[in-house]
């Protein structure tokens, strides 16, 4: 025995927002841990090239100096070199900018980013730090012109030095870099006015020529503003924060005083500035550095922590026939708040893009279920009332048949009862062939539009009814004019359907009247009484409440409906206790 198929069950509109909004959410998931996945991908591949290049930079750097008469101090020049070349930066993608829909911006970046540091260091075989890139304050100085011995970078290193005066000065420029990347998270121009880059002005300065070290002896703190200088209005003015002088006694030093730009003045230098990481950073990162044995030449590894990802370069190197290991390590957080902001906001976007989408599919999808499901319901509505409206006559005849049968009528009664089944019969013709020009109302051909006179098609229509209406004691009228340009067929379907439902609803002595202009067709008819409206333009609908009688079939209103929908039409019923109207705009 062959299992019942069951009925589907009708998607309602809190499961089709549940099911849609769960796949938006799974897709907004997978764009989330794909897009992550690529941005983390993207910081792994950036950094291995930049700590590569860098690395194979600042090897060739210590060879090149190494064979080079005018530096004076190797070791001095090679911890320089270190300061100011070991950084790296990380452009990553990043959509759905103000100005572009795809960009690169700068996230990550030793400095800028949290927990993102970039350590070199040069060690000896007994693994002593001799060079790194560890904070230094440097400065190009240049003592005479042509050639000049002297000329170079000369460094202040505030840990061998152990002035107070000088260790103040590099605790004021780091907290005010400090302020300075924090105030690139604030969008108020105001804010970064205030918290301007800071630099170190120096004016005069005490130098040891041997060693190319030196020591700030008066200047100033200034940070960059967006005023532009008095004297020269292309370039930004500078906000002095503090001023400092530090007195040295050594005769090992010569003070000088230094001038800038490319005049002829001299001694001249170069803007001054701390480059490199850290102090504290640096000792508390390098201290638990895993070195090399004597017999690995080159180590390459990456180790994660739990606030950022190390990235390791090590090489044994000999230089001035001595063996050392050059060591550079990036620390990388794929997680900062720069990163994580962008990821946030990718995926904020995405996931409303993706429930809009959903929205707008629930909508059409909700539109067409109510649609299918409207027409399932008229289909069953439509077989229903077929089977019920053709029951009626056809237990009438079964009736008459039967009383026929039994052969105790009259012959006048016998053909009364035929007569009765005759009509019975043609009544249940016409409800079936009625039906089946409804349902094939949909399959018709393409409207052929004409100009017509539709006040001369009602009166066609109203006088194949006059012979009727006479008898009944119904007066008819038709005023005003309106020349339609419409299909002919259509036309007259839904007039005659109109008129017709007109002449079977109005009682004895009432009166039909048809009012066109150039907009409408209005039809009323009389009532004995108010009747609901609403629901008589579905088929096998009546007005009356005896659905029994066979004065009509309850379509003639449904066929007025789909033919003027199908020609853009619009048909609108109304009652009032005196007159039922039906309204065709075109």
């Amino acid at each position: 025995m062959k299992k019942q198929r069951k009925m589907k069950k009708r998607e309602t509109l809190p499961k089709l927002l549940a099911k849609s909004l769960c796949v938006a959410a799974a897709l907004s998931a997978a764009f989330g841990f794909g897009y992550y996945e690529y941005l983390n991908e993207q910081i792994r591949s950036q950094t291995e090239k930049m700590l590569d290049e860098r690395f194979m930079t600042m090897q060739y750097e210590i060879s090149r100096a190494e064979n080079d008469p005018e530096v004076r101090n190797l070791m001095q020049h090679i911890d320089n070199y270190m300061s100011m070349q070991t950084y790296y930066w990380i452009d990553l993608p990043v959509f759905f900018l103000q100005n572009s829909f795809y960009d690169n911006l700068t996230l990550l970046s030793p400095g800028i980013s949290k927990d993102c540091y970039a350590v070199s260091a040069l060690l000896d075989w007994d693994e002593n730090i001799v060079a790194s890139n560890r904070e230094l304050l440097a400065m190009l100085i240049v003592f005479q012109n042509g050639k000049d011995p002297d000329k170079g970078w000369y460094t202040c290193d505030h840990e061998a030095l152990n002035i107070p005066e000088v260790t103040k000065l590099y605790e004021t420029y780091a907290e005010l870099e400090k302020q300075y990347y924090a105030s690139q998270t604030v969008d108020d121009p105001a804010f970064w006015e205030d918290n301007g880059y800071p630099e170190i002005h120096i004016d005069s300065v005490y130098v040891d020529r041997e060693t190319r070290s030196m020591i700030p002896h008066t200047g100033s703190v200034t940070v960059r503003t967006d005023e532009p200088d008095k004297n020269n209005p292309m370039v930004s003015a500078d906000k002095t924060v503090e001023t400092f002088e530090i007195n040295v006694d050594d005769d090992a030093y010569e003070l000088i005083e230094v001038h800038y730009g490319s005049n002829d003045v001299y001694p001249h230098a170069l803007q001054p500035g701390i480059q490199g990481t850290d102090s504290k950073v640096f000792h508390e990162l390098t201290k638990d550095w895993i070195f090399l044995s004597e017999n690995t030449y080159i180590y390459n590894n990456t180790t994660v922590h739990e606030e950022n990802i190390e990235y390791i370069r090590s090489a044994a190197m000999t230089i001035e026939g001595k063996p050392y290991y050059l060591a550079m390590h990036f620390y990388v957080n794929p997680n900062a708040p720069a990163v994580m902001r962008i990821y946030r906001k990718a995926l904020i976007i995405v996931t409303l893009l993706l429930i809009a989408i959903a929205l707008l599919w629930i909508w059409r999808k909700n539109v067409v279920n109510k649609a299918k499901y409207a027409f399932d319901d008229l289909q069953r509505d439509l077989t229903n009332h077929l089977a019920h409206d053709i029951k009626t006559p056809l237990t009438a005849i079964g009736g008459y048949a039967e009383n026929i049968l039994d052969g105790k009528l009259s012959e006048d009664e016998q053909q009364q009862y035929l007569r009765s089944i005759l009509d019975n019969v043609a009544f249940t013709d016409q409800i079936i062939s009625r039906t089946l020009f409804l349902n094939g109302m949909d399959a018709a051909q393409k409207p052929k539009p004409e100009k017509l006179q539709a006040e001369q098609i009602t009166e066609e229509m109203l006088k194949k009814y006059e012979l009727m209406l006479s008898e009944r004691g119904i007066g008819y009228s038709v005023q005003g004019s309106a020349a339609v340009t419409a299909d002919r067929s259509a036309l007259e379907t839904v007039i005659e359907n109109l008129v017709s439902n007109a002449v079977k609803y109005t009682p004895n002595d009432g009166r039909i009247r048809a009012q066109l202009d150039k907009k409408r067709l209005t039809l009323a008819n009389s009532v004995e009484k108010k009747i609901a409206v609403g629901n008589l333009k579905q088929p096998f609908v009546r007005g009356d409440e005896a659905r029994s009688n066979t004065e009509g079939t309850g379509l003639g209103l449904a066929i007025a409906e789909r033919a003027a929908l199908a020609n853009g039409w619009k048909l609108t019923l109304s009652c009032t206790d005196k007159d039922f109207i039906a309204e065709l705009k075109w």
